[in-house]
């Protein structure tokens, strides 16, 4: 009786250390799981945090731009307010706009016996003068073999050459041209370096230039459209500038006499 009940505490004891190491071991496991799960959702929350911060950094440049803002405008409002050029003027529910005074008060006076001095001005005589007093020192023949070379090479006889070798549009232009276009050709050859194929477009180039340095002709800008009505001299071009309000402008020679009154200086 004795061994059986030493097997049945024997069992027992085995039996409760068993289920002691199974608890044990599951107790383990989940408090590392839930260990880990915490660190995760810590991490996680974490990261959230400092999403926030770097949200909430961002909101205060802001504000701190938006004050400098208000900051400036308030600066030039109280700067128009004291200004000495400008005057407040009082309109509906106690508003103020700020309305310029000229410091120059006499400039509507000054304007109107200008315009009033160009409109007597002799345009005709001005030209007169100029023709007289500079004299054409260009060469002639050389503007009129560009203007007709330039009119030879229009722009669908200059594409055509384009599309054929440089050699193939020498070539070509060398038998077209007789006498002074000849010439002309050779002049530029002479300008073209060793290793420099012949183009077309830069013989273009070349010739336009010397019709601009060799042109004979008076270009008078004006602020009337019918300012040439009538005008029977080939060396005198007008032409219509929208900007001169008064006067006129003439090129001749590359060199520019301003005689004019503009409404807007052009940058150009």
């Amino acid at each position: 009786m004795v061994i059986i009940l030493g097997i049945v505490f024997a069992v027992m004891v085995v039996m409760n250390g068993a289920l002691f190491y199974v608890l044990y071991s599951a107790a383990t496991v989940t408090k590392r799981q839930v260990s880990s799960c915490f660190v995760k959702e810590l991490e996680d929350y974490n990261g959230y945090l400092q999403e926030k911060k770097q949200e909430s950094q961002e909101l205060e440049d802001k504000k701190k731009a938006l004050n400098r803002e208000i900051t400036s405008l308030e600066g030039v409002v109280l700067s128009l307010k004291t200004s000495p050029f400008y005057a407040p003027r009082p309109v509906s529910r106690e508003l103020f706009i700020p309305t310029a005074r000229y410091i120059d008060n006499e400039f509507f006076d000054n304007h109107k016996r200008v315009n009033d001095m160009m409109k007597g001005v002799d345009q005709d005589q001005i030209i007169a003068d100029i023709r007289s007093r500079h004299a054409y020192t260009g060469n002639r023949e050389d503007y009129d073999t560009a203007c007709r070379l330039l009119e030879f090479l229009e722009m669908e006889t200059s594409y055509e050459l384009c599309t054929i070798p440089p050699e193939e549009q020498l070539k070509t232009l060398s038998e077209a041209l007789k006498d002074r276009e000849l010439k002309f050709l050779e002049r530029f050859l002479e300008t073209l370096g060793e290793d420099e194929d012949f183009d077309v477009l830069n013989f273009r180039t070349f010739i336009r230039e010397i019709r601009t340095a060799q042109d004979p002709k008076m270009y008078i800008r004006t602020g009337d459209p019918h300012r040439g009505d009538g005008n029977r001299d080939e060396d005198l071009v007008y032409q219509y500038d929208a900007n001169i309000s008064e006067g006129l402008k003439i090129i001749y020679q590359n060199q520019s006499y301003d005689f004019s009154i503009y409404r807007l200086r052009s940058k150009k």
